[in-house]
């Protein structure tokens, strides 16, 4: 549709303002250090509200991180 409908600019804002909200909301909490477990029982250190299940799996290598489509954070699947 050209031009597109009005309501497409409000909800791109709107989405903008939430993720900003977001996003300040996670970096001021505290990055403490964390341990996390692999499944083949490997430690690898990181920071919690900040490393990613992605940065680990890219850690180890970067076909695995680009394939896995689930993790397991806290016992709850991702």
């Amino acid at each position: 549709m050209n031009p597109p409908p009005t309501f497409i600019d409000e909800r791109i804002a709107l989405f903008e303002k939430l993720k900003a909200e977001c996003d300040a909301q996670i970096e001021a909490k505290e990055k403490t250090p964390i341990k996390v477990t692999l499944r083949d029982g490997k430690v690898v250190d990181g920071l919690a509200w900040k490393t990613t299940p992605y940065e680990i799996a890219a850690s180890i290598s970067q076909g695995l991180a680009d394939n896995t489509v689930v993790c397991k954070v806290s016992d709850s699947l991702s």
